[in-house]
């Protein structure tokens, strides 16, 4: 046997295997934790007796059974709804995916993964000329409402109720449905049980032209989960990390995470735990006269927000004295299709109602909304796909290449939580799936040139 060419293949070998292990997908490991002594990662894990209300209570099981077909044809043998809304038509429903952040992304054709890209940072966008929100999630049962509010470079100090401007509502009369708890508004509303009925109406809420709205002070925003004085959610939630209730050691609570879009670059997804958390125990709400506690699974209040940017939205200026028949939309001065280049139910900027998310490039995405639209679960991606946040989002909320910054404005508390400072920097929101893992592709190259690229044997 010839030694060294042994030795020269077993190390081109072992270098292959080792860069494929250190390619290798590991298990999701967690972005954000609980300021608590136990630093809890979050999201938890929804509960047991929570998933027991979406399987057993409202029907959301693979096995339930509707006799009646979307057409509202009655059946001798029914559709069993987890054969109903599988592939190709939909994604493979699973027990679940009616409560949890990633049921939620998997029907919305989203690749995110709850753990992984779960941030709290930045916490404030830049609004452009106005954006729109829907309610996606709502797996608990107070009345919250969300609303914006202008945010003060430098500041910790939260907004008073009073500078915080209601844009979706607490009430939800506005879904036209008996039962909004513990439902999955952002994709497919046909009841388990019976197919041709819908349980809601989404609906999306447009804030307008924040450039001409006088309660715009102008520069970033931020998000607020609006307390309930008469229910059991008392307490207002912030986007922004530094401005939310501070635990007994003067550090604030995580009470949202965040989530940049994938399919639209413009859209994020915001996501709170509705209860109070008290100053001692995040799970505890301080109050005796209640036995609800927070679970730390962020499905509570789930928004889809979209337009966020400085460009994002805003009217072109050659088309204001523009008019086009119905079926066009003006582009650059010109009438031009409506459908602004998208795919089957997408739409661009100014196009009609779709089933697709309002995306200047006209991608649109299932169970997305158009500018003033109504979104359901029939859109399919555009034309036009946009890309992801490749390398983070700055402090005007676009996408970047920039690294992680945990530095936070003059007079705020540095802490893994905080958000980027006002300086420019940007806050880094994770890389688009197709390149979280670099050294897959060397790792099976270098695997394959030890077994192609012998050394020849030496002669004696």
């Amino acid at each position: 046997m010839n030694w060294r060419a042994c030795g020269v293949r077993s190390r081109a070998r072992a270098m292959g295997w080792l860069l494929l292990v250190l390619a290798t997908p590991r298990v999701a490991s967690a972005q954000v934790f609980q300021t608590d002594a136990a630093k809890t990662p979050l999201p938890q894990p929804v509960g047991t007796a929570e998933m027991n209300l979406g399987t057993q209570s409202y029907g959301y099981s693979t096995h339930s059974e509707s006799y009646t077909d979307p057409s509202g044809t009655i059946l001798n043998v029914p559709i069993v709804y987890g054969q109903y809304y599988a592939p190709p038509a939909f994604p493979q429903f699973v027990d679940g995916d009616e409560l949890t952040l990633s049921g939620l992304f998997k029907w919305r054709k989203e690749q995110l993964d709850p753990i992984a890209d779960a941030k709290t940072t930045p916490g404030y966008f830049f609004p452009g000329c106005g954006f729109t929100a829907e309610l996606v999630l709502r797996g608990g049962g107070c009345s919250s409402g969300l609303g914006w509010y202008n945010v003060v470079p430098g500041s910790t100090t939260p907004p008073a109720t009073g500078e915080i401007y209601p844009l979706i509502p607490g009430n939800t009369s506005y879904l036209e449905s008996t039962r909004t708890i513990f439902a999955p508004l952002g994709w497919d509303n046909r009841n388990p049980r019976n197919l041709s009925q819908l349980d809601w109406v989404p609906k999306s809420f447009d804030s307008g032209d924040l450039t001409k709205d006088p309660r715009y002070k102008g520069g970033e925003i931020g998000f607020a989960l609006l307390g309930d004085p008469l229910g059991n959610c008392t307490q207002n939630k912030f986007s922004v990390y530094e401005h939310n209730v501070r635990n007994t050691s003067g550090v604030p609570w995580v009470t949202s995470i965040m989530y940049r879009s994938t399919v639209d670059p413009t859209a994020i997804y915001l996501a709170f735990e509705d209860l109070p958390m008290s100053t001692a125990d995040w799970h505890q709400t301080g109050s005796s006269a209640s036995a609800l506690t927070n679970d730390g699974d962020f499905n509570d209040f789930v928004f889809f927000i979209s337009g966020l940017g400085p460009t994002s939205k805003c009217p072109d200026p050659a088309c204001q004295l523009v008019v086009c028949d119905a079926g066009m939309v003006c582009s650059a001065g010109v009438c031009v299709s409506g459908s602004g280049g998208s795919g089957a139910g997408g739409s661009s900027e100014g196009g009609d109602t779709s089933a697709g998310a309002e995306n200047v490039a006209g991608a649109s995405a299932s169970g997305g909304a158009d500018t003033g639209g109504t979104p359901n679960s029939g859109g399919a991606a555009g034309d036009s796909t946009p890309a992801s946040a490749a390398g983070g989002m700055t402090n005007t909320g676009e996408p970047t290449s920039g690294g992680t910054s945990t530095s936070t404005p003059s007079g705020g508390a540095a802490n893994a939580n905080a958000h980027a400072s006002n300086g420019g920097c940007s806050c880094r929101l994770g890389a688009p799936v197709g390149s979280r893992y670099p050294l897959l592709a060397l790792a099976l190259f270098a695997g394959f040139a030890a077994r192609r690229k012998r050394p020849r044997r030496l002669q004696h």
